[in-house]
């Protein structure tokens, strides 16, 4: 996210390419150092032609021992993202990432106040609002998962994502008009999510009110959500 800053960004990169990144610095940096590796390099009269190089390789081996222990430490999400927030603590990308990671550790609190610190921080970021509506509904209080995924459906970003989600509670309390509604909503932000198209069919398959009940819709949304998912998974 480019707004928040190059930090996370860096951050979110898989192990890997920091790796390639750290030994292309280093060894960009021993060469303008010494020259190049393996290359003896004469220095007065070529009285030290073979120190140069014991030497460099000897500080290339210092150098990548470093990086080394570095990434073993950054490779923790939680503590590559507590460093983020050190550096910039109103960060909102930071404090959702970092909430996450507390809330799979089971330190669900501490993911709470992160994700609420990233709403203030970025009122629009839809990403808090809906781990908070999953941690309320695993707590059981479906009332305030309703209020954090309504704050959710217009946002920026990802607004599909609370509208499905609040579909499902409503469909699950009998407001069959209002889930379709949401679910609706969420095809017109993306019109290629998958299970969105599920979700809708199954409601107009299976529903008791004839006012709701559209078989043809409800077989032609299935059929397209099957050529989305590429028939993958069973339920579709």
């Amino acid at each position: 996210n480019r707004r928040h800053g190059e930090v996370v960004q860096v951050g979110i990169q898989s192990p890997k390419p920091r790796i390639q990144s750290c030994q292309v610095v280093v060894t960009s940096g021993a060469k303008r150092s010494f020259g190049g590796l393996g290359r003896p390099q004469s220095v007065g009269n070529g009285e030290f032609n073979l120190v140069l190089p014991a030497s460099a390789a000897f500080v290339l081996s210092l150098l990548l021992i470093c990086s080394a222990v570095q990434l073993r430490h950054w490779k923790d999400t939680i503590s590559l993202f507590e460093r983020t927030l050190a550096l910039n603590p109103t960060n909102p990308i930071a404090h959702v990432s970092l909430g996450r990671a507390r809330h799979e550790k089971g330190k669900t609190d501490d993911a709470i106040t992160h994700h609420l610190a990233a709403m203030k921080s970025d009122p629009n970021l839809v990403a808090p609002y809906l781990n908070l509506g999953d941690i309320c509904l695993e707590r059981g209080q479906t009332n305030e998962a309703i209020r954090f995924f309504s704050k959710g459906v217009n946002g920026f970003q990802q607004a599909e994502w609370a509208n499905l989600k609040l579909a499902g509670i409503l469909a699950d309390q009998g407001q069959t008009a209002e889930a379709i509604r949401y679910l609706s909503k969420a095809l017109e932000l993306a019109p290629r999510l998958d299970v969105a198209h599920l979700r809708l069919a199954r409601i107009l398959a299976t529903e008791s009110n004839p006012e709701f009940r559209d078989g043809p819709q409800a077989v032609r949304l299935a059929e397209r959500a099957c050529e989305l998912n590429r028939h993958r998974a069973p339920e579709f």
